[in-house]
């Protein structure tokens, strides 16, 4: 392996490295940390801290994180830039898709947590709360008021007083575009609706 001279990541996610394009799938194993290429083209990123998310095909990895010490009460609402698909704008901005969290609480649970739906026509279709881990984070999501997709954290049972939690944003179905969505507010509350 030799060190990378030059490598770019173009608006396609297509890298590039010397001036080749890196084919699906390919992979290198590195025998010290740093970025390597070698001679049929595949990229080593060992050792390379990326301090944001990071989006692999049809997810979103690190795309948000909650910690709270001593919550102030027993739901977390997040909002997001994601457009319900209701009035005044219609159906502009829909997946079929949604979040998975995976965190830890002290009390010594586990969370592993899905909050999976249609955005269609200000409502969430199909909507599918599953949690998986030994606690229950995934409790609800609604369309705001003003007509942004909202996810709803359980924080009621996180006694003593610690909880961490990691969420990916899943676009699962790839005849939609892929949306760009962000965290416009989160709050909490004492009910799972309603915060927005």
């Amino acid at each position: 392996m030799t060190a990378i001279q030059f490598y770019r990541l173009n608006q396609t996610g297509t890298i590039y490295v010397d001036g080749v394009q890196l084919e699906e799938g390919s992979f290198a194993t590195a025998h010290k940390p740093g970025i390597h290429s070698s001679s049929d083209g595949t990229l080593n990123l060992q050792g390379v801290r990326i301090e944001s998310s990071v989006r692999i095909g049809r997810i979103e990895y690190g795309w948000y994180h909650v910690s709270h010490t001593s919550p102030s009460a027993a739901y977390l609402h997040v909002k997001t830039s994601m457009w319900g698909g209701g009035s005044p704008r219609g159906n502009v901005e829909y997946i079929m898709g949604g979040f998975h969290a995976t965190g830890y609480v002290y009390n010594a649970r586990s969370i592993d947590s899905f909050w999976m739906f249609h955005n269609w026509s200000g409502t969430l279709y199909n909507l599918v709360l599953q949690n998986l881990g030994t606690y229950p984070f995934a409790a609800n999501a609604y369309v705001s008021s003003d007509g942004y997709v909202v996810i709803v954290c359980n924080y009621s049972y996180s006694s003593p007083e610690y909880i961490g939690a990691n969420f990916d944003l899943i676009q699962a179905y790839d005849g939609y575009e892929w949306r760009n969505i962000s965290v416009l507010a989160s709050r909490q509350t004492s009910s799972t609706t309603g915060a927005y």
